[in-house]
Formats: structure tokens, C-alpha cells, sequence
């Protein structure tokens, strides 16, 4: 399951690649215009395992795994469990449990759980 400033957005698109991108007021997923909003500040949550998660702007919460990686250009990323593959943030912190690939933030500290 997926929200976007707690609005849950329908569709199948957990376990997959995920790419989040904004344009003006719109939210896409992978290309669908999912979410309408005013609100500049973004805040996606996934809840279980997504294969990659991509985001323009806004911050990132995982409830589950990440297989491949994260990118975002700016927001946190935050993931409960593992990340298997590479992280990379261009503005934000970075949280997971465990991160097996390289971390590669310009602005945010690194942790973990």
C-alpha cells in the first residue's frame, strides 16, 4: 500500500520498481497520475517491499525492504528493514536497518536502526 500525504492511492504497486515524479500540483507513480495537491512538501509512504524507489522531491518511508535501491533528489529516506542495493540522495538523511550497497548523500547524515 502506498500514501501520499495520507491520501492511500490504489493500484499494485508495491513489489515492483517504483518511481515517484511531481509535475506542478500533480503526483505520478510510474507514469499515472495518481494525487492532486497544493502541498509542496511530499511525503510518500510505502508499506511492504518495493523492488527500486525513485523520487523527484519529497520524503520517503518504507515499511518492508527495498531490494534494488533509493534515489531521491531531495526528502529523507527512510526504510524500516534492509536496503540491498545502492542509495543516493542529492538533499536528505538516510535511515535504514541494514544498507548493503554505497550510500551517496550531498546534504543529510547517514544512520542506522
Amino acid at each position: 500500500m502506498i500514501t501520499i500525504n495520507g491520501n492511500a492511492i490504489s493500484g499494485n504497486y508495491t513489489n515492483g520498481s517504483i518511481s515517484i515524479t511531481t509535475k506542478g500540483d500533480n503526483v505520478y507513480i510510474n507514469g499515472d497520475l495518481v494525487h492532486t495537491t497544493n502541498d509542496k512538501n511530499i511525503t510518500v509512504i510505502i508499506k511492504g517491499d518495493a523492488k527500486e524507489v525513485r523520487t523527484t522531491s519529497g520524503g520517503i518511508n518504507v515499511y518492508g525492504n527495498v531490494s534494488n535501491g533509493v534515489i531521491s533528489t531531495s526528502g529523507d529516506i527512510n526504510v524500516e528493514k534492509d536496503i540491498l542495493g545502492n542509495v543516493s540522495s542529492v538533499s536528505g538523511d538516510v535511515c535504514a536497518n541494514t544498507i548493503h550497497g554505497s550510500v551517496n548523500t550531498i546534504s543529510g547524515d547517514i544512520t542506522h536502526r
